[in-house]
C-alpha cells in the first residue's frame, strides 16, 4: 500500500492530534487496569497461570521414521515399513520377523522356505481388488496380508480377496492375515485376524545377531518403537491434556480478552502509523507492509536507488519489548541488497556530510548490523508492554531520526551530480 502525504505545519504533536485522540483512550484503559477490581482480576489471572505452570503437559511421544515424516498412522507408509522388516534380503535380520508374524497369526512356519521370497506391495488382481502385502515363497505358501491402521475393511474386502488369491494359486498353502490395531474381524473365515500387540509381542522376542550401531538395527528397533507408541495403541483416542481442558471450559472469556487485545492494537498501530506519518514536513510517501513501514521523499527514489527510514513493527505492537529503526539505501527489486551503487552512496553520504558520523555515535545510531550493507544508520529502541512507554519511544525516534533527512537530501545532490 502507497500512497502521499502533505502535512502542512511545524508542530508535530499538532499534526497529529486526532490519533491522539485514540491514544488518550488507550491510556485511560491501561489507567483502569490499576484500579481495585481489576488489579484484583489481574492477580487472580497471576494465580491461575501458577496452576496452569503446574499442570502435567500430555507425554511427547518419540519421533520415528513414520512420525517424522507425519505418517504415524498412514497405512501406506506402514505398509511398505512392514514390507521391509518382513523381506530376509533386505532387513539385515534374516527370516524370523516373517516366522514370528506367521507363528502370531497361528500358522505353523518352521518349515517354510524363505531363502528365496518375493514380497510385492499393492499385489492388484484381476478384478482390480489390491492386496497390501502378496508374499510367494519357493515352497509352494503364499502369505497375504490385508493391513488395517484407522480404517475398516471395506464391504467383504477379504471375502473377495481370498476368492482370488484361491484362482491364482489353486495348488498353493495359503497363510492369509487381516492385521489391525484393534480386534476388528474379517469377513472371510479365511483370513486369520492378528492384532498388532499380539505381532509386537512375538517380535520383541527375536533377538537379532546384528551390531547395535548398524543400521539394521536402527530400522528394527525403529519399526517395534513406533508398533508399541503408535500402531497397538492406535485405537484408542489420544489423551486431552489438562490444559485443554481448561481452554476448552473458558474459551469464550480467552477470545472476549483476545478480541479486546487485537482492537487496542489496531488502535495503538494506527496511531503510530498517523505519528510518524505526520511528523516529516513537507511531500512523504509512505509505504505499510505486514511487518514495517517506510517512509521516503520522492526525490529520494532514484532510477536504481531508494533511500528510506524503516520502522519494524506490526499490529502486535502491545505484545513486543523493542523497536528497530533504520535508515537504508537499497536497489530496486531484485537488486535491493546487491545494488553495486549501494556502498557508493553511503560512501558519498559519509564524504558530503563528514560532522554526521560524530552525531550518529553520540545518538547511538551505528548499532549496525554485520549482515547488512545497506543501513547508513540503526537504533533498537526498547519499551515497556503498556501505550505510554510505547509512545515515548516512537516520539524518541523521530527526535533521534529527524536531523538525517538535510544531509540525504545533500547526498542525492551530489551523487547525482
Amino acid at each position: 500500500m502507497r500512497y502521499e502525504l502533505v502535512t502542512p505545519g511545524t508542530d508535530l504533536m499538532n499534526k497529529a492530534s486526532e490519533p491522539a485522540v485514540a491514544l488518550d483512550g488507550l491510556r485511560h484503559r491501561y489507567t483502569k487496569l490499576m484500579e481495585e477490581e481489576l488489579r484484583e482480576l489481574r492477580l487472580a489471572f497471576s494465580d491461575i497461570n501458577q496452576a496452569i505452570e503446574a499442570l502435567p503437559d500430555n507425554p511427547t511421544k518419540p519421533y520415528t521414521i513414520p512420525a517424522v515424516f507425519r505418517r504415524s498412522y498412514d497405512e501406506n507408509f506402514i505398509s511398505d515399513y512392514l514390507a521391509f522388516i518382513l523381506d530376509p534380503d533386505k532387513n539385515g535380520i534374516g527370516a524370523a520377523p516373517l516366522k514370528s508374524l506367521l507363528s502370531a497369526a497361528d500358522f505353523d512356519a518352521t518349515d517354510i522356505d524363505v531363502t528365496n521370497i518375493s514380497i510385492e506391495r499393492e499385489f492388484i488382481f484381476p478384478d482390480g481388488g489390491r492386496i497390501d502385502l502378496l508374499i510367494e515363497t519357493e515352497n509352494e505358501v503364499v502369505i497375504g496380508i490385508e493391513n488395517k491402521i484407522l480404517s475398516s475393511e471395506g464391504k467383504n474386502q477379504t471375502i473377495s480377496y481370498a476368492r482370488s488369491i484361491e484362482k491364482l494359486y489353486p495348488e498353493n498353502i495359503l497363510y492369509l492375515i487381516f492385521l489391525t490395531p484393534g480386534d476388528q474381524k474379517p469377513s472371510s473365515s479365511q483370513f486369520h485376524h492378528l492384532s498388532y500387540t499380539s505381532l509386537l509381542k512375538k517380535l520383541c522376542e527375536i533377538n537379532p545377531d546384528i551390531p547395535q550401531s548398524s543400521r539394521s538395527a536402527f530400522y528394527w528397533e525403529d519399526f517395534l518403537l513406533h508398533l508399541e507408541v503408535y500402531i497397538a495403541m492406535a485405537h484408542q483416542l489420544p489423551d486431552v491434556s489438562e490444559k485443554s481442558r481448561l481452554y476448552m471450559d473458558n474459551i469464550q472469556i480467552i477470545q472476549d480478552i483476545r478480541k479486546a487485545f487485537e482492537q487496542d492494537s489496531q488502535q495503538l498501530y494506527d496511531y503510530l502509523s498517523a505519528k510518524i506519518a505526520s511528523s516529516y514536513e513537507g511531500k512523504w510517501v509512505h509505504e505499510k507492509s505486514a511487518g514495517y513501514q517506510a517512509l521516503y521523499k520522492s526525490t529520494w527514489r532514484q532510477n536504481d536507488l531508494v533511500v528510506f527510514f524503516i520502522y519494524r513493527f506490526d499490529k502486535e505492537i502491545l505484545r513486543k519489548d523493542s523497536l528497530v529503526v533504520s535508515l537504508e539505501v537499497q536497489g530496486q527489486k531484485e537488486m535491493w541488497k546487491k545494488s553495486p551503487l549501494i556502498a557508493p552512496f553511503i560512501e558519498t553520504f559519509h564524504k558530503t556530510n563528514p560532522k554526521v558520523a560524530t552525531k550518529l555515535k553520540s545518538t547511538g545510531l551505528l548499532h549496525l548490523p554485520t549482515d547488512r550493507n545497506t543501513y547508513i544508520a540503526s537504533k533498537t529502541y526498547q519499551f515497556d508492554q503498556d501505550p505510554t512507554s510505547i509512545d515515548a519511544a516512537f516520539s524518541e525516534v523521530i527526535s533521534d531520526f529527524a536531523f538525517l533527512v538535510d544531509p540525504v537530501d545533500r547526498t542525492i545532490e551530489a551523487f547525482n551530480g
